[in-house]
This record gives C-alpha cells, structure tokens and sequence, in this order.
C-alpha cells in the first residue's frame, strides 16, 4: 500500500524529490537496490540530504556499483563531517575497491584510505556497535599483508562482539593462509555462534 501511495504521488508530481526518497528507501528495505538507486539519485540531485545520500550509497553498493556509493557517502560527509556510520560505509566501500583494482598503486590507495576512514569511525564510536568500522580495518590490515595488525584487529573486535559470525570466518581465512594451527578453532567458533552472518553498511536511513 505504501508503495501503491509513493507512485500515485510520483504521477502526479513525478520529479517530487520527497516521494522519489521516500519510495527508494522503502523499495532499498525491500532488498530492491537496482530499483531503488535511479529514484534517490534523482531526489539526492535535487534535495540532497544525509538520509538520502546514505540510502542513495547503499543502494548503489548492493547494486555493485562501487564509484556511485563512495561519491555518496563521500557527499553525506560534506553535510554532516562526523558521520561516523559514514565513515564506515566509504571504508567497506574502498575494500571493495580494493580487490577489484588491476594497479597495485590503486589497491593500496583504496586500502589506506579505508584504514583512515575505519580509525576515524572508531574513535569517534567506540562501542561495540562500530562493528562495521572494526571489521573494515581488520580487513584492510589483512588484505595489505599485515598480518599482525589484522589479528589484533579481530581479536578486539570479537571481544566486543562475539556473536559477528562473518569476523570468525574471515579471521580463520586469515589464519589459514598463515598456516596458524588455531584457524580451525576460530572457523569452529563462529560455526557455533549462530548470530549475525554480515556487519552491513549502515542505512537505510529515514528519508
């Protein structure tokens, strides 16, 4: 019904950047990225707000397309400078980036820039719940071959949250390909936590 409403409102004022941000996030939550990207660009050329950019990069993200997500939350920093959610977003964002770049010189751009972005969101959000944040620089550590940062990186992070089952799983990829004898005990770990599969990018936001 709510999505009946939002396109009745769109014909009869179809560049309503309201209605465009308000039927993009409502059809994001619906796990409809593809559908939902075209409306929230379109409402964040016109009326570009913090929810809308963050929806607007979410849905771009799960759509795969990687530039127009960083470019939005890149925009939502412009608007409010301590987003840390933000902050977050643009560093899982770079790390995906990162292992799609053919140039060494890229890659190790994109991954520095995520250390960056993930240390400033954990400082400014400490608790447990920048999950994202830690998980992001844990990788980043990882895919920059160092192996020690990234294992005290996911040590601190499933201290604080255990139940992360996608953090023992890359932790015990980590240590697998160090051929340290604890990977199977982690993987074991988080076979056992039955918790949350994927710490995801922050968003949707209410438009």
């Amino acid at each position: 019904m709510a999505e009946a409403a939002f396109r009745q409102a769109l014909q009869l004022r179809s560049e309503w950047p309201e209605s465009q941000a308000n039927l993009g996030r409502l059809l994001l939550s619906a796990g409809r990225s593809a559908e939902a990207a075209p409306l929230l660009g379109r409402a964040a050329a016109r009326a570009p707000s913090v929810s809308v950019l963050v929806n607007l990069g979410v849905a771009a993200a799960q759509d795969g397309r990687l530039d127009v997500a960083a470019e939005a939350f890149s925009a939502t920093l412009v608007h409010e400078p301590k987003n840390y959610e933000a902050m977050a977003n643009i560093a899982a964002v770079r790390i995906e980036q990162a292992l799609a770049a053919h140039v060494v010189e890229y890659r190790e751009q994109f991954l520095h820039e995520s250390l960056r972005l993930s240390q400033a969101a954990i400082e400014g959000e400490p608790e447990a719940s920048a999950s994202r944040a830690r998980l992001n620089q844990a990788s980043a550590y990882a895919a920059l071959g160092k192996n020690r940062a990234a294992t005290e990186s996911y040590e601190e992070l499933l201290r604080l949250d255990p139940e992360l089952a996608e953090a023992y799983e890359d932790y015990g990829r980590l240590l697998v390909r160090m051929g340290d004898a604890g990977a199977a005990d982690v993987l074991r770990r988080g076979g056992r936590t039955g918790g949350k599969l994927r710490a995801d990018l922050a968003g949707p936001g209410r438009s």
